[in-house]
């Protein structure tokens, strides 16, 4: 249902925020789709009549809340909200046969409500759940009409004109003798208890019954789990007893072969390598600055995001992460800059709001204060060099840089976390990074020209204003363990080799555009990642590495 799935997106995924309902939790969720511009496009395109739909479903979603409504006492009265909340969530047909055994059940258990009548939510539900799993639910649909998959016990005394006898490895059937943690062997005999050898006997009755088909197969497993594994018992005595009689027992060879070959293509029916080449038309011609490293390294990742317009779903009921603590520290800093860094306490204040969003998530927010604190301490000590000859700090500002390149008119857009003028008329760019710094020899060499490419759209003109040169390019690492707190400058100290290579990457930049205008050009995936085995938003779309792996055959 259309409905269930907007509503997964917009209440279930994310991060794991508590609120009093649901419906509370959707109105938080329709207020940050009107600024948050990093939320899935989906949900910012939802129309008024979209956001009514889910309301009116989270608010009868609220209504299982009241399975644990306190002022409820007893094991019947809960059993029957219960029953009240899996008929709302239960099309009105499914039960007839998929709950019929649950409904029997809760009526079951009704009549001996009176022996709990002080049961707590919990408790009803532990031993619901425990009657449950020994309910026996038979399959709604048919399956295939010349399929039946069957266990050892369904399987006895019924004709079929193929059997395939599956999983004939040791341990698994037929299974390890079990004598249990209580008895041994002689306290069974004595007490007339069966043995456990019993078992190993009933498996190997059905074996036999299943062998003794016109048709059989016999299949076992080399290896479980990545772990090598041993043929059952009764195929190495199968095998034996062929041995002594002289018959040559079959290898399988012939079924090895055709597995194998499901690996290869033939050469005249060779699917070819998908090639990602969508129209020049269709090809974007607005970058960030944060996306310029991902065409360079990852050019797959601009194809899917802004071609396919495709976006990575986040997680159910994600826990806050590093990612997450990152935003909330980038916004506490944000603010905190915007004030001219005024003082360490004003610093403590932001950090404290931010992590009021977290809410009830006390867990986190016991972590996640102590590191704050450390950081704001950090980032306040470095204020004694970042002010000397500071005359005004602009913090998360936006430019846009607009160049026609080639007969294409293009637009690179930034959002730099902080830009100081100095009072020489010069300027210095500062990022925070959650995750690692990149080196100078890795921004020198074009792999992450973020502030570099910053420094050449100030230079330009890109941003409301135009300092006379760009002096420092540095990164502070805001990061949790021992190195996690760090400065650095993404190049040497000298505004004349900023310059330079701010026009080189530019440069660069533009060659790189003048490629993808080329119509057989394509979008590559994994060109050149920093680490092989870091996965990426869209490898699952790119099938990188089943592509990879079947280069020399296809």
């Amino acid at each position: 249902d259309q409905v269930l799935q907007k509503f997964e997106l917009t209440v279930l995924r994310g991060p794991f925020l508590l609120a009093e309902n649901y419906a509370q939790t959707l109105q938080h969720a329709r207020v940050a789709a009107a600024f948050n511009t990093h939320l899935n496009p989906i949900i910012k395109r939802f129309t008024e009549v979209e956001w009514h739909e889910l309301l009116v479903f989270a608010q009868a979603l609220d209504k299982f809340l009241g399975l644990f409504n306190p002022a409820l006492t007893g094991l019947t009265p809960r059993l029957s909200e219960i029953e009240t909340a899996l008929r709302f969530a239960c099309v009105p047909e499914a039960w007839v046969e998929a709950e019929a055994p649950v409904l029997e059940l809760l009526d079951e258990l009704k009549t001996e409500g009176k022996r709990l009548q002080d049961a707590s939510m919990v408790e009803t539900a532990t031993l619901l759940r425990q009657l449950l799993q020994q309910q026996k639910q038979q399959p709604l649909t048919a399956g295939h009409p010349r399929l039946a998959i069957l266990g050892t016990l369904e399987a006895r005394l019924l004709p079929f004109d193929v059997i395939i006898l599956g999983g004939l490895n040791e341990t698994i059937w037929p299974k390890s003798a079990d004598p249990g943690p209580w008895l041994n062997r002689t306290m069974r005999q004595r007490l007339n208890l069966p043995l456990p050898e019993r078992a190993l006997g009933m498996a190997a009755h059905d074996f036999e019954q299943g062998f003794t088909n016109r048709q059989v197969y016999l299949t076992w497993s080399k290896r479980l789990n990545n772990a090598p594994q041993s043929p059952s018992r009764w195929l190495l005595r199968l095998g034996a007893v062929l041995a002594t009689a002289g018959v040559a027992a079959p290898d399988g060879g012939q079924w090895l072969a055709h597995a194998q070959s499901l690996s290869y293509a033939a050469v005249s029916n060779a699917v070819q390598k998908p090639a990602f080449a969508p129209s020049v038309a269709a090809r974007p011609v607005k970058f960030s600055v944060t996306e310029v490293e991902k065409l360079i390294r990852n050019p797959y990742a601009i194809y899917a995001k802004r071609i396919l317009k495709l976006e990575p779903l986040l997680d159910f009921a994600q826990r806050p992460d590093q990612r997450m603590r990152g935003t909330l520290f980038h916004e506490a800093i944000g603010k905190w800059n915007a004030q001219a860094s005024p003082s360490l306490a004003a610093l403590m204040a932001e950090g404290e709001k931010v992590l009021d969003s977290l809410g009830g998530n006390a867990e986190q927010r016991h972590f996640w204060a102590p590191h704050f604190k450390r950081l704001a301490i950090f980032l306040w000590a470095e204020q004694t060099a970042l002010r000397e000859n500071l005359l005004h700090t602009h913090a998360e500002c936006g430019g846009e840089l607009k160049f026609n390149f080639e007969d294409v008119d293009y637009i690179l857009t930034a959002r730099a976390d902080r830009i100081d003028i100095l009072s020489n008329a010069g300027s210095r760019v500062i990022d925070y990074k959650t995750g690692a710094i990149p080196s100078v020899d890795q921004v020198k060499a074009n792999f992450s020209p973020q502030l570099t490419l910053q420094a050449a759209m100030l230079l330009g003109g890109a941003f409301k204003f135009t300092p006379k040169s760009v002096d420092e390019l540095i990164y502070f690492k805001i990061g949790g363990g021992r190195d996690g707190l760090k400065k650095s400058f993404a190049v040497n100290e000298a505004s004349v080799e900023i310059a330079a290579l701010a026009g080189k990457h530019l440069a660069r930049f533009k060659a790189l555009l003048a490629i993808y205008q080329d119509v057989t050009q394509t979008y590559l995936p994994r060109v050149s990642v920093e680490k092989e085995d870091d996965a990426q938003d869209y490898d699952h779309l790119s099938r990188y590495l089943e592509w990879q792996l079947a280069g020399q055959k296809t």
